[in-house]
C-alpha cells in the first residue's frame, strides 16, 4: 500500500500542477484582455486631452483677441467721432484690425456706386491690387461677399450653399 499512496500523491500533485497551470493561463488571458481594454481607454483619453488642449488654446486666443478689441474699441470710436471724413475711416479701421488680429492682409472697400466697390485701404495685398481697385458686386470672392453682405470662406465660394441659403 505504501506504493499506492506515493502513486496517489504523485498523481494528485500532477493534477494540482495542471490545475494551477490552467489557472495561470486563464489569468494571463484575462489580464491581457484587461490590458488591451486599458490601452484603448488610454488612447481615447490621450485624444481627448489633445482635443481639450487645442480647444483651450483656441479659447485663449479668442480671449486675447477679445481683450485686444476691448482695449482698441474706445480709440476707434473716438477716432470715428473726431475724423468724420469718408477718407479717414478706412485707415482708422485698418489700424484697429492690425492691433486686434495682426492680419497678413487687409483690404477695406467702400461702395462707389450701386454695383461697384473701390479699394480704399490695403496692406499686404498682391501687386495688381492698388488703391482704387474696382470690384463689381456679385463677381469674385469680394463681390459675392458684398452681394450677400456676409463673411464667406472658400467652401462657401466653391459650393452652391449660397444659392440654397438665399
Amino acid at each position: 500500500m505504501p506504493g499506492a499512496a506515493i502513486w496517489f500523491l504523485v498523481v494528485g500533485g500532477l493534477l494540482c500542477l495542471l490545475g494551477a497551470l490552467g489557472g495561470i493561463h486563464s489569468e494571463r488571458r484575462r489580464l491581457g484582455f484587461i490590458m488591451r481594454e486599458q490601452a484603448a481607454r488610454n488612447s481615447d483619453l490621450r485624444q481627448r486631452c489633445t482635443d481639450m488642449e487645442r480647444n483651450n488654446a483656441e479659447v485663449l486666443n479668442d480671449n486675447k483677441n477679445l481683450a485686444s478689441f476691448l482695449v482698441v474699441l474706445p480709440d476707434v470710436v473716438r477716432g470715428l467721432n473726431t475724423h468724420t471724413t469718408r477718407r479717414s475711416i478706412p485707415p482708422l479701421l485698418a489700424g484697429a484690425l492690425e492691433q486686434i488680429f495682426e492680419p497678413v492682409q487687409i483690404a477695406i472697400y467702400t461702395r462707389r456706386s450701386k454695383n461697384e466697390l473701390v479699394l480704399a485701404h490695403g496692406k499686404g495685398l498682391p501687386d495688381g491690387m492698388k488703391m482704387g481697385y474696382v470690384v463689381i458686386i456679385g463677381q469674385g470672392r469680394i463681390g459675392l461677399a458684398a452681394k450677400h453682405q456676409m463673411m464667406m470662406d472658400r467652401e462657401d465660394l466653391h459650393s452652391d450653399t449660397i444659392a440654397r441659403r438665399y
